[in-house]
């Protein structure tokens, strides 16, 4: 199987030896990196608690506000014996209208009428208007409505598939 995957890429054929050897160094490669980053993460996390333990206003929360970072993987190829260098950043002010990083504070209005829309037609509007990747729809009432992925059982699927067709008031939990 790896010798059909690497004709794809162009790799030429290996031993079930050499196959062997690379992805043992892959390995070891991958589990290097995770742990530099699960350093990094944990580093900045102490930054961010006593950044929240601080009073606010006081010059030790301004100390620490500065010293945040953004840390990233970035290709590096002028380094001699590596491919990637580790970049750390400021981070970039929050944005007023990011729903993300504005604290929810730029949500959308969507005016639509539910008695013509379907569920499948909302799901689609989100993906191509919104940029939502893998929308995920849900209500207090009635749990999740809509969910797309390769994670899914069968049974999810034909559930999702199912709620698609219906149009929004026809919702379980009394509809949307």
């Amino acid at each position: 199987a790896s010798n059909l995957r690497s004709r794809c890429y162009g790799i030429p054929r290996q031993s079930v030896f050499n196959a062997k050897g690379m992805a043992g160094n892959i390995v070891h490669a991958v589990a290097t990196t995770n742990a530099i980053v699960a350093g990094l993460i944990v580093a900045e996390a102490r930054k961010v608690l006593r950044y929240v333990a601080a009073a606010e206003g006081s010059d030790e929360r301004a100390a620490v506000a500065s010293k945040l970072r953004d840390t990233y993987v970035v290709p590096f190829p002028q380094c001699p014996g590596s491919k990637y260098c580790i970049q750390p950043t400021s981070p970039e002010e929050a944005h007023a209208g990011c729903y993300v990083c504005g604290g929810g504070a730029g949500g959308i209005t969507l005016s639509l009428d539910t008695n013509v829309w379907t569920l499948g037609e909302l799901a689609s509007f989100l993906k191509k208007k919104l940029s939502m990747h893998l929308p995920l729809l849900e209500t207090d009432e009635a749990g999740q409505l809509y969910e797309e992925g390769d994670d899914l059982d069968e049974d999810e699927v034909e559930r999702y598939e199912t709620l698609a067709k219906k149009r929004l008031p026809g919702m379980p939990g009394g509809g949307i």
